[in-house]
């Protein structure tokens, strides 16, 4: 953790480092615990997050990521840039000391090598989008066991 002083407000801020690696050496060694996910679980996910307040519904050309366990949502995370979004809920994952194995990422992005790096760093076992994946993503994804579900 570091510290600096925010001059403008006369205040100590705490800033946490989270360190998200990409590369196929970063997974190489990772397996990831099986995920069951049941359809229903997927629909009900894809109505509920397609009605939350976002800028995404509101603006377009923003991307949002929630991750979820079961068929609920459990932090909603949106940036203009996919993996942003990712590495926002990986802070929350740290901050929040949320055990990873059951849950799953939903992101709006394209499911590419880069974010399923991100999401078996992070211990999740299965990444949904509502768009498509890459070759590459999805040998990384077998390469972990991690269950990948695109276009949904």
């Amino acid at each position: 953790m570091k510290n600096y002083i925010d001059e403008a407000n006369n205040k100590l801020v705490n800033i946490i480092q989270i360190e998200t690696r990409l590369g196929l050496e970063s997974v190489e060694e990772i397996v990831l615990p099986e995920s069951k996910i049941k359809i229903s679980w997927l629909y009900d996910l894809a109505k509920a997050i397609n009605q939350m307040n976002s800028l995404y519904l509101e603006v377009g050309a923003i991307h949002g990521t929630v991750l979820c366990r079961e068929d609920k949502a459990l932090v909603y995370m949106e940036d203009v840039g996919r993996h942003n979004a990712v590495d926002k809920v990986a802070g929350w994952l740290f901050t929040t000391k949320t055990t990873p194995d059951d849950k799953i990422l939903y992101t709006t992005g394209r499911l590419t090598s880069e974010m399923v790096v991100k999401c078996a760093n992070m211990g999740i076992p299965a990444l949904v989008s509502r768009s498509g994946f890459t070759a590459w993503g999805v040998e990384l994804a077998k390469l972990t066991n991690m269950t990948l579900i695109g276009r949904l």
